[in-house]
This record gives structure tokens, C-alpha cells and sequence, in this order.
């Protein structure tokens, strides 16, 4: 009776130490990928923090003194010189390009001839560093 005990107690003791190190492996594992004692992952995180803030501060600027007029036949479009543009293209609501008109590097400004009904365009600018940037524009 005695061994039945002790078998009994060595098995549910193997038991709990194997659950609690099943329950504390995914702690070892999620601090290895979060920057903890993982290694390279801390400074790959500020990379891509570092960057993000570079395209969100690019992005910022843009968009702070981007105008959009819109007129009877005319969309009147000016941006500042922080960012070379090397086109601009309208697209309606459906993701059809109406147009595309491509700037020199000098400019900053442009006119756009638009014979298109009333209602909801999309404005995409492509940067020289390939980025893009998206206005939404009521017409």
C-alpha cells in the first residue's frame, strides 16, 4: 500500500512540475521576440520604430500645407518643397485612374484640367523616394 502512495505522489508530482513548465516556457519565448534577453530583436523594434517616425514626420509635413482647390472645370493642387513629387494621378471611388499628370521637379503647384460629375475623388502623389501619399478630394 505504501508503494501504491508513493507511486501516486511521484506521478501527480511530475505531473504539476511539467505543467508549470509548460505554463512558463511562453513567457521564455515571448521575451526572447519583445527585446528581452532575446537579443537582436530590441534593436530591430527601434529600427522599425525609427523609421516609421521618419515616414510619418515625411507624411506630416506633406499634408500641412497641402491645398486642394477645387473649381467649375479645374482642380487647383499646391504642396510644399519638403517633398519632390514626380506624379500625381486622380482616381474615382471604384480605383479607376482618371488621370495622371506628371511635375517637374521645380514645381510645387499644378493645375488639372477635370471634366468629372460631382462626388468623392481620391488624390494620389508619388514622391521621387517612392512614396505615396493620399488626399481625398469632394468635387
Amino acid at each position: 500500500m505504501i508503494n501504491d502512495k508513493l507511486k501516486f505522489q511521484l506521478i501527480s508530482m511530475k505531473s504539476v512540475i511539467l505543467f508549470i513548465f509548460l505554463m512558463l516556457l511562453p513567457f521564455s519565448i515571448y521575451a526572447q521576440f519583445t527585446g528581452g534577453d532575446g537579443g537582436g530583436s530590441a534593436k530591430a523594434e527601434i529600427r522599425k520604430q525609427t523609421v516609421l517616425s521618419l515616414e510619418e514626420e515625411q507624411k506630416k509635413a506633406f499634408f500641412e500645407n497641402l491645398k486642394v482647390i477645387t473649381q467649375k472645370d479645374i482642380v487647383y493642387i499646391k504642396w510644399n518643397d519638403k517633398v519632390k513629387i514626380e506624379y500625381i494621378e486622380i482616381i474615382d471611388v471604384l480605383g479607376k485612374k482618371l488621370n495622371t499628370v506628371y511635375v517637374s521637379d521645380f514645381k510645387n503647384e499644378i493645375k488639372i484640367p477635370f471634366i468629372e460629375t460631382k462626388g468623392v475623388y481620391f488624390i494620389r502623389f508619388k514622391s521621387n523616394k517612392e512614396q505615396f501619399f493620399t488626399k481625398k478630394m469632394a468635387y
